[in-house]
């Protein structure tokens, strides 16, 4: 997903030199945002696992991880 994500960046930032727009720079960093927050939850949990823990439950209270 995140491979994806940044491929699509790079398409955008592409578009956004050759004409530039508001709503395509602002979903552009929202993207940025997403690509961030995914890789720093991938970070997180395989922390969580290579340290012997569990995920963190989600907030369902099923047991399942986040």
């Amino acid at each position: 997903m995140i491979a994806v994500l940044i491929a699509f960046i790079a398409y955008q930032g592409y578009k956004i030199v050759l004409a530039p727009t508001a709503g395509l720079a602002i979903l552009t960093v929202f993207d940025i945002l997403i690509v961030f927050l995914t890789w720093h939850e991938y970070r997180r949990q395989r922390q969580h696992r290579r340290n012997g823990r569990h995920p963190v439950p989600s907030a369902r209270g099923d047991g399942h991880g986040a």
